[in-house]
């Protein structure tokens, strides 16, 4: 295969086709990273550079190198390893620096935190060079809610919280001959097997498309009820709102201090009320099918299905049927052939997440 390099102004730099494998991890509310191994040669150390930017052909998503090694394997070879995140990353780089509290649906909120904080802030010098907003995107949803930002929370952290709980799509997707990198909002399309308006699409052990599989389940996040406490202010007591419900064991309590949101007027309670909703979208009920898909069989990989998906995967066996969303892709490369590992659901919670070892 063939990667293309780039600079941090989109200028063409070089092809890179000695290739000893590329893990390209494409996530649907969240930015994706990559992992690529290499031959040492002179060539390959001046053009694999911090800062310089990778794409694969017929891909809009680009990878900014963040990380280098150069080592000497068991085998005597030299090899350079390069890591680094999508361009969506570059909304780590910034901070809901304005707090935010608004009323409106999830699309336009988002559009509006990278706006200030990254297309066109009050401060000139916080603007992400060549980023705009996508201008022609469908309207993804029509339902209207309380926001109001964490203050000074990254803001890719704030676009993939608020994107996560309405079931949308993000990411930064660059074009090299304009120059420009657009951040959109995007939702997958429902291909499961209950629905008639798209071809359906269907990963089982039965049907030949699925090499490995794991199932997973777990409640150990889960929160079905939450106590929203407000200001605290001298001499007046504190607006504490309850969020969610549930009775007996079906019910797991959470206090979340919302102290940040001031009370400016208008309906608090409101505001505190849509906190508590957004915090309980982080404590669900996670399931998850991890399989690793033939690439030689339908459905076809962008064609058939994409992150973002609804689809259905199940398992006679083991009596396991869902409805599920394709969270995250990892494309292989490696030897001459492409594996790909799809993340169906939510990965299991861990301890600690991070895009670099």
């Amino acid at each position: 295969m063939e990667l293309f390099v780039y600079d941090r102004n989109l200028t063409p730099v070089t092809v890179v086709d000695e290739i000893s494998s590329l893990l390209w991890t494409r996530r649907y509310w969240a930015s994706g990273e990559f992992k690529l191994l290499l031959p040492f040669t002179e060539r390959h150390a001046a053009v694999i550079r911090i800062g310089n930017l990778i794409g694969k052909r017929g891909d809009d998503e680009l990878g900014e190198i963040r990380y280098i090694s150069i080592r000497k394997n068991d085998w005597g070879m030299e090899e350079i390893e390069a890591q680094g995140r999508f361009v969506t990353g570059w909304l780590d780089k910034r901070v809901v620096a304005e707090p935010l509290v608004t009323e409106d649906n999830t699309q336009n909120i988002l559009h509006l935190l990278v706006a200030q904080n990254a297309v066109a802030p009050a401060d000139p010098d916080r603007a992400i060079p060549n980023l705009v907003l996508a201008a022609d995107e469908p309207d993804l949803e029509s339902g209207i809610i309380q926001y109001a930002a964490d203050p000074f929370i990254s803001l890719l952290e704030a676009c993939a919280n608020a994107a996560r709980a309405a079931k949308l799509g993000i990411k930064i997707a660059s074009d090299v001959r304009s120059g420009k990198h657009t951040f959109h909002v995007y939702k997958g399309a429902d291909r499961t097997s209950g629905q008639t308006e798209n071809p359906i699409c269907v990963f089982a052990p039965e049907f030949d498309n699925v090499l490995e599989q794991e199932f997973t389940q777990s409640v150990e996040n889960l929160r079905s009820a939450a106590y929203v406490g407000g200001q605290e202010l001298e001499g007046v007591p504190r607006l504490v709102v309850e969020v969610g419900g549930g009775a007996g064991l079906d019910r797991d309590e959470v206090f979340i201090d919302a102290s940040d949101i001031e009370d400016k007027g208008g309906n608090y309670a409101a505001k505190l009320y849509s906190r508590g909703e957004a915090e309980l979208a982080h404590h669900l009920e996670t399931l998850g099918f991890n399989s690793r898909i033939d690439t030689n069989v339908s459905p076809r990989y962008k064609t058939d299905f994409d992150v973002g998906d609804r689809v259905t995967c199940f398992n006679r066996r083991w009596g396991i049927r869902r409805d599920v969303r394709v969270t995250e892709v990892i494309e292989v490369y490696q030897q001459g052939k492409v594996e790909l590992q799809v993340t169906f659901g939510e990965s299991l919670p861990t301890l600690g997440e991070t895009w670099i070892r």
